[in-house]
């Protein structure tokens, strides 16, 4: 049987990532409701920790903020999720996957050919 206490805890940890990783998105509630279907007054009571998701609504959630199910569980922070995070934040958004694959592809041929030039920089450097 789980204890009361930690189902307190459980609604506390996830109220407060849910609220800190929609708000590191730049989303509102009523952004986050109009991306997961949950009405706006759900993903409230989530975030004030008066009620937990299902695993289908925990599942929307993720997907809507683009996180894994475990970082809103207080698992861990996901390095991918921060740094779409960090992409959403400096207005980089991607409509589909073929289109986040291509754009990481470009980013990473860049960041490479940076730490390339750097490492020539370096060797060159008597």
């Amino acid at each position: 049987m789980i204890k009361p206490i930690a189902i307190g805890r459980s609604r506390a940890v996830f109220s407060a990532r849910l609220k800190r990783i929609r708000i590191t998105a730049g989303m509102t509630q009523k952004d986050l409701e109009r991306l997961s279907g949950i009405p706006k007054s759900r993903i409230s009571r989530y975030e004030n920790g008066h009620l937990l998701p299902s695993f289908n609504g925990l599942r929307r959630l993720a997907m809507s903020l683009g996180v894994p199910e475990s970082t809103l569980l207080g698992e861990g922070q996901d390095m991918y999720a921060v740094f779409a995070a960090a992409l959403r934040r400096s207005g980089i958004e991607f409509s589909t996957a073929e289109e986040a694959e291509g754009e990481a592809s470009s980013a990473a041929e860049f960041l490479l050919g940076e730490r390339s030039r750097e490492t020539e920089a370096r060797i060159a450097r008597p």
